[in-house]
């Protein structure tokens, strides 16, 4: 039985929409944390939350805590996820690489402070930070913060804009490595896209994945533990024009269906990193790309899916937005034209 590890980073960009970002209430019905909850629920599965404890700084430890006690109601556990700006205060900054050892290091301890108050007693939990924004010189201080060995899903390989930290310094692309006294678990990723020099990858995502590409990297992958990720807000529809009214995302909701039954169907298990995940196990596995855009099939394939993905993120995005829109305009005014000439 394969491992998947199913994470979902839970944060909350602007308190003022926090609707938005975290509860995701339409009509009286839940589309945010507690609609991930309840379908783990109902189709009996673990998954991990990563939620940005560093927020109790600018919005109260209150707030961090109803979303921790609504996690732990469900029967899910609660692991660190760090936003950097919401404790040095420098919005500008918001990767933990942009911060000098000394800064990385205060950042990282005053975070761990509000997760005891938040969790007296508990001990080495899994750590992720926001937006993937590590470099290679903080292991040694995560290493420090937690006085010992941490498990880290940080690594976004194989690196680049977000996460500093490259296959080159870590001798990994997949598969589970210790590093700096650290475990390293990278975010699974494929080849999305290998066309006229073009080689592009992408994490193994719940929202941003199509369930085409799920299903190809789970029947042909090798490794026994693997990660998808996912956002409290994957199952929330809004547009970037509108701030804050927002729709239920339900196809969304069906992708993510049929990704749970495919892989239980392939015999996957979803689990939890604080039960489930054996160092001793992990580490002994070869590592693995898998490439979706090989041959001519693969290739077309591809374009087809990278289109539609960049389609769906045109509602938050205004750049993508004003490409689609003139793209679909000129469409338009082509067809009006050829009708014209027709008639």
């Amino acid at each position: 039985m394969k491992k998947i590890f199913l994470t979902v980073d839970t944060e909350c960009h602007d308190i003022n929409l926090q609707n938005k970002y975290i509860w995701g209430t339409i009509n009286g019905k839940p589309y945010g944390l507690e609609r991930i909850l309840m379908l783990g629920k109902e189709l009996d599965i673990s998954i991990n939350f990563f939620v940005d404890i560093a927020e109790c700084k600018r919005y109260g430890v209150q707030f961090i805590k109803n979303i921790c006690d609504m996690i732990e109601k469900y029967g899910q556990n609660v692991y660190i996820h760090l936003h950097p700006n919401y404790i040095s205060g420098d919005d500008e900054r918001t990767f933990l690489w942009q911060y000098n050892s000394d800064e990385q290091r205060i950042i990282i301890e005053e975070t761990l402070e509000y997760y005891r108050e938040l969790f007296p007693g508990r001990l080495l939990p899994a750590f992720r930070a926001g937006r993937y924004g590590v470099n290679k010189e903080i292991y040694l201080e995560l290493y420090k913060a937690f006085n010992g060995r941490v498990l880290d899903l940080s690594y976004c390989s194989p690196g680049g804009k977000m996460c500093h930290l490259f296959a080159e310094d870590v001798k990994t692309n997949n598969a589970v490595i210790k590093f700096s006294n650290c475990i390293i678990f990278p975010n699974t990723s494929f080849i999305c896209l290998d066309f006229w020099g073009i080689n592009k990858r992408m994490g193994l995502d719940a929202a941003q994945g199509t369930i085409g590409e799920f299903k190809e990297v789970l029947k042909s992958n090798s490794l026994g533990y693997i990660i998808i990720t996912m956002h409290s807000w994957n199952f929330i529809k809004s547009f970037f024009f509108i701030k804050k009214k927002i729709w239920a995302h339900k196809s969304h909701l069906r992708k993510f269906r049929k990704m749970v039954e495919f892989a239980k169907n392939n015999k996957y298990q979803f689990c939890d990193l604080e039960r489930d995940f054996i160092l001793e196990e992990a580490i002994k596995e070869s590592d693995q790309v898998q490439n979706l855009s090989k041959g001519f099939i693969g290739k077309i394939k591809s374009l087809i899916r990278n289109f539609i993905r960049f389609q769906d993120m045109a509602w938050l995005s205004p750049k993508y937005f004003y490409f689609y829109t003139s793209l679909y305009g000129l469409i338009v005014i082509i067809v009006i034209l050829l009708l014209i000439v027709v008639i």
